[in-house]
């Protein structure tokens, strides 16, 4: 098992390279998928609107 250091400002992790992997595809979904609902409620907004 490969272990990866994950550094971000003032915090480190090593942990395992599986982990890291599944850690980053969480946090891609959760964050893209705020990002696509807030744009779909800009959009209905604006279709209100006009």
């Amino acid at each position: 098992m490969e272990t990866v250091s994950l550094k971000f400002i003032i915090w480190q992790l090593e942990i395992p390279l599986s982990a890291a992997s599944i850690l980053l595809y969480v946090l891609g979904a959760v964050s893209g998928g705020l990002i696509f609902s807030m744009l779909k409620k800009l959009a209905i907004e604006n279709k209100s609107r006009n």
